[in-house]
């Protein structure tokens, strides 16, 4: 039976399978659980990461799968996903700890594995098997996760059939550095998974200018559309809100209902 990487180091840092943390995750794109997207648009994302506790030292190990549900199956094999969103995630992936691929391995249409861990049993960088990674800086990162972080960030191309995917993750584990640890070699203990948001994303064809509401004609219907959205908070992931944007400068107000005014008729 073939054992992944990242599970036997997991193990083989863990004093004890005691769970003294749940790991909190989710999958968000600008800050927001639901975003949307013209058909054939790339899609920007991250996957974030929250401890419940901070009687630990923080996040040592972690991994999880990246799956997309919807009208259409999409490969997410062709997704970039790096550690990026906070320089201590570089502790997590080589040359400062360790990875089998930092990225997820694409198995069908899902990458599993996205992840890595810390370098907390102190080795030498000289010796096999870990020559001639990691590094010999010596660092281990301590607090990672006690507030939320960026553990990996990416785009996926979305594809042509409209309607609405969903951005999920599942097989999540992770380990934390245990409370009191002060090395040189960092005891650790297992997490478990504890609650995750999906990432929302509506693929929908644009309209024609002054369309509002997406119903291929701009007519009064688009005019009450925008009126009933004056002042609302624009780019903050409410899809609603964005499209009453119709001159798309970063408000609703009287000059959108001007510019759907100005274009009453079919879309064409």
């Amino acid at each position: 039976m073939k054992v992944s990487f990242l599970f036997v180091l997991s193990v083989m840092t863990s004093a004890a399978m005691v769970h003294a943390a749940s790991v909190n995750t989710s999958v968000t794109s600008g800050g927001s659980s639901t975003t949307t997207v013209a058909p054939g648009g790339v899609v920007s994302f991250d996957i974030r990461g929250t401890l419940d506790s901070t009687t630990n030292e923080g996040l040592a190990f972690f991994s999880v799968d990246l799956n997309m549900t919807g009208p259409e199956a999409v490969n997410l094999g062709a997704s970039a996903v790096v550690a990026e969103g906070d320089p201590l995630m570089d502790n997590f992936s080589r040359n400062e700890g360790y990875d089998n691929n930092y990225g997820g391995t694409p198995i069908g249409d899902a990458l599993v594995q996205i992840g890595g861990a810390s370098n907390t049993i102190a080795n030498d960088p000289n010796a096999e098997p870990f020559e001639p990674f990691p590094g010999d800086g010596g660092f281990v990162p301590i607090g990672v996760g006690h507030t939320e972080i960026v553990l990996a960030a990416g785009t996926v191309v979305m594809p042509a059939t409209e309607g609405t995917y969903t951005l999920t993750l599942s097989n999540i584990y992770a380990n934390v550095i245990k409370d009191g640890e002060t090395g040189p070699i960092y005891a650790c203990e297992s997490a478990v998974a504890g609650s995750t948001t999906a990432l929302t994303i509506e693929v929908v064809a644009a309209g024609c200018e002054g369309d509002a509401n997406g119903d291929g004609a701009v007519d009064p219907l688009d005019s009450g559309y925008v009126l009933a959205r004056f002042g609302c908070s624009v780019g903050t992931g409410d899809p609603a809100c964005d499209a009453a944007d119709q001159n798309g400068d970063g408000l609703v107000d009287p000059l959108d209902a001007g510019f759907v005014l100005a274009r009453f008729g079919p879309c064409l």
